[in-house]
């Protein structure tokens, strides 16, 4: 028994619609015979229907799965690197934060050492030879 691949045919998108309101995606799609089209709904990542007259799940549904996999995916990553840039650049300002206060620390520091008097709380006396 031989087995004959089930997705020889590729999807063409025309348009992609997302309801953001339910997360539900809406592509429309051009049939096989580029005559036709169809709309394939996917909520929440899964296909749940399409207006092929084509059983169940068809072509359609199982490529734009795929490929509404791969885009979450991709934003994914983005979101991440978009955090993890953020993230370097609050540590990278938290550093310099630092810095400064160090610095103001040290300048208040050397200020307090120049101010101080020189022999302690004693009252100015001149020695006696």
């Amino acid at each position: 028994m031989t087995t004959t691949p089930l997705n020889t045919k590729q999807v063409q998108v025309i348009a992609r619609y997302e309801i953001k309101r339910n997360s539900h995606v809406v592509y429309l799609v051009r049939s096989s015979n580029g005559k036709d089209e169809y709309h394939t709904t996917l909520v929440n990542g899964r296909a749940t229907g399409c207006s092929c007259p084509a059983t169940k799940p068809c072509y359609h549904m199982r490529q734009l799965e795929q490929r509404e996999a791969e885009r979450s995916k991709a934003r994914a990553t983005e979101q991440a690197n978009k955090v993890r840039t953020q993230a370097a650049a609050h540590e990278a300002r938290l550093a310099e934060i630092e810095a400064w206060r160090r610095a103001d620390e040290a300048a208040k520091d050397a200020q307090r050492h120049e101010l101080a008097p020189l022999n302690g709380n004693r009252p100015f006396s001149i020695l006696k030879i």
